[in-house]
């Protein structure tokens, strides 16, 4: 267990944790001058740790700590674009905070090097610190380059002067085998600690009626899509059955899929034509992209066409005529919507004058319904609420009904 915490410390180094957060959060809030913020915020932490910490919050479903991560890159990347950042630079391309922790590292480094302990404890430790000797060299080039007489490098000065008697370690240790031995045994170790909690993922998946809806199925499990695949790779490992259980359930899982969409795709093109969907709900645009498959995907427009060329062809003549004559192919169509703008702007419709608690209920209608948050989006359900069709109690209890569904408990993950 020790070792585990290990790796999962050196996994952490770069993430941001709740109090961090809260910190930056109350030096944007503060009322010290800009520059003060952006030097406060430039030594703490950079881009590259905001956007990490933005992805592991994202995949544990923290969603106020994303709001507040999102909030505090913005803000970085507005001082970024003033220039605010520029005196605060050093030529080791990091922050003070990132400098102090490559020295300590290095002084680490240096101590495995020397001891007497067997080279494979060695390897084993170098390898918790950095995980390929690339890691290694970049983290210190920099500091080989211009802190020769940099007073700041002085605590890991020895160190450094001796990066390459570490350097030539690591490469022996990596020439042998000895780390590629280790690396393998860090992935079964986690394999084992994790099986029992991979089985259960995984015959809840083969079990599941449901699990074919991949995002509601992660949802109901309280996991990551992340963790699934850890949970997949794990019992591929270790438990052929139920592994080949789980690739005839996965391909169940695509036919239904494939069926689902196909009808969605059909049932779309005859509310273009006709008004109305299969479930007697009026077509609108809300509809289209409530509905729409593949709006997820990274390249929506190219998985939709394909789809349809695949399939009945007059299908995807209407759907295409829709998206064209509305422009939903222009490249901004999905660009997120631009929140402050919204929010600063006074919008008065037949005489009505949306208040922000009218623009909340709005927004939390698209994000409660899985429709992007995009403009045109956002002005089709600006219509629907003003004319009564979108309410705050029809969004209050349809957020009580999600709330409601009972989710499994299941333990963390160790990883």
């Amino acid at each position: 267990m020790e070792r585990q915490q290990k790796i999962s410390d050196c996994k952490k180094y770069y993430i941001l944790n709740i109090s961090d957060i809260n910190y930056l959060i109350s030096i944007i809030d503060s009322n010290i001058s800009d520059t003060d913020k952006a030097e406060k915020i430039y030594t703490f932490c950079n881009d590259a740790t905001i956007r990490a910490s933005i992805a592991e919050y994202s995949g544990n479903h923290l969603k106020k700590e994303v709001e507040k991560l999102k909030r505090i890159q913005n803000m970085y990347l507005y001082y970024e674009s003033k220039g605010y950042f520029e005196k605060f630079k050093n030529s080791y391309r990091c922050t003070n905070e990132e400098l102090d922790l490559r020295l300590n590292k290095l002084n680490e480094l240096m101590s495995i090097v020397n001891s007497q302990d067997t080279d494979y404890n060695k390897a084993e430790k170098l390898l918790l610190l950095y995980d390929s000797l690339k890691n290694l060299k970049k983290s210190y080039s920099l500091l080989i380059r211009y802190g020769k007489n940099d007073s700041k490098l002085d605590k890991a000065r020895i160190a450094l002067d001796n990066i390459d008697k570490i350097i030539s370690t690591y490469t022996e240790y990596e020439e042998k085998g000895i780390l590629g031995n280790i690396r393998y045994m860090f992935s079964v170790y986690d394999y084992f600690e994790n099986y029992d909690y991979a089985k259960f993922v995984i015959d809840y998946y083969i079990s599941s009626p449901d699990s074919y809806i991949t995002n509601k199925f992660l949802e109901e499990l309280g996991i990551s899509k992340e963790i699934f695949d850890f949970c997949v790779d794990t019992i591929a490992e270790l438990d052929v059955d139920m592994y080949n259980d789980y690739l005839k359930k996965k391909e169940q899982n695509r036919k239904i899929n494939y069926s689902h969409v196909k009808f969605t795709i059909s049932d779309l093109a005859n509310g273009i034509k006709t008004g109305m969907l299969s479930d007697g709900t009026s077509f609108d645009m809300l509809e289209f992209f409530k509905r729409i498959p593949f709006k997820k995907s990274e390249d929506f427009m190219h998985s939709l066409i394909e789809f349809c060329k695949r399939n009945n062809e007059e299908d995807y003549n209407i759907i295409m005529s829709y998206i064209h004559k509305n422009k939903l192919d222009f490249p901004n169509t999905f660009k997120p919507l631009n929140v402050k703008e919204v929010y600063d702007t006074k919008t008065i419709i037949n005489g009505v004058e949306l208040t922000n608690e009218d623009k909340d209920t709005i927004i939390e209608y698209l994000k409660s319904n899985n429709i992007p948050v995009v403009s045109k989006t956002y002005n089709c359900a600006k219509i629907k609420y003003i004319n009564g069709n979108i309410t705050k109690d029809m969004i209050k209890k349809q957020n009580v009904k999600e709330k409601s569904k009972s989710k499994i408990l299941i333990p963390s993950i160790k990883r």
